[in-house]
This record gives structure tokens, sequence and C-alpha cells, in this order.
């Protein structure tokens, strides 16, 4: 009496090969790896469409004013999923950390544009008393004193 291997259970052996597709030579398409370029390009418009996006709600909240993106810098931190970087507009820069908005930064608060710069009002009736030079070292008392 012949007796059945493994207690009459039957097993199926299955042989799986992997064949690399970069050096298959069948034709069909070809899995896409994601240049540095590409990324560049990627991570730079999602990070400039956020940027835009934070800038239309602090302009409408009356927060910024209206800012211009045409000229717009924007500085990669290396390669990753949450990129890091600052773009630069007309009127601020926002810091990305890790995919995320870090921080903005106004860089036209102490441009010298007359009795249109942005610094004037803050600094209530004194604007009328100060000379441009006066302005700029009583701008810095009076950030100096906010930060204490």
């Amino acid at each position: 009496m012949n007796k059945a291997p493994f207690g009459g259970r039957l097993f199926i052996t299955a042989i799986v090969c992997i064949i690399p597709l970069a050096s298959s030579s069948a034709p069909g398409p070809a899995l896409a790896v994601p240049s540095s370029e590409s990324y560049s390009n990627l991570a730079s418009a999602a990070l400039l469409n956020r940027a835009q996006e934070v800038s239309r709600a602090l302009t409408a909240a009356g927060f910024l004013p209206t800012e211009s993106f045409t000229n717009v810098s924007i500085d990669l931190e290396g390669q990753s999923t949450h990129p890091s970087a600052r773009v630069k507009g007309s009127c601020c820069e926002y810091t990305f950390r890790q995919g995320l908005l870090h921080h903005i930064r106004r860089i036209d608060l102490f441009e010298d544009k007359g009795p249109a710069s942005l610094i004037l009002p803050h600094l209530t009736n004194e604007v009328l008393a100060l000379t441009p030079g006066e302005a700029t070292v009583r701008a810095m008392q009076v950030l100096q004193g906010a930060f204490q």
C-alpha cells in the first residue's frame, strides 16, 4: 500500500521569476525614474501655488498688499517628499519646512518709498516730525520693544 506523502495533501510549488524592467529588451513602456529636473519643477510649482494661496488669503484679510509672483525666486533645499524651500514674491518671502509653511517675512517693510513707505503708518503721529533717517531709528526702537 502506497501512502501519499504529506498525509495525502497536495502541495503546489510556485516559482516566481523577477525580471528587471530596466534591462528588458522587450518593447513597451519603461518605468519612469524621476529626474532631478522634474523634481525641481514639481516641487517648485507646488510651493509656489501654496505661497500664492496664502498671499491671496492675507491680502483678502487686509494684512498684505496685492503681491506679484511674476519674477518669483524659489530656492529649494535638497530633495524630499515634503520639500523645504524659500519662495520670494514681490513683498514677502515664504519659508517652507518639510512641506509646511514655516514663516512669512516681509521684504518690503523698510523700503524707502517716501511718504508711501510701509513702516511710517506704524509710527503713529511721529511720522510728521521725523526725517527719513530718524524714522528708521525710531522704527527699530518700536520693533525691538514689540519683541521684548
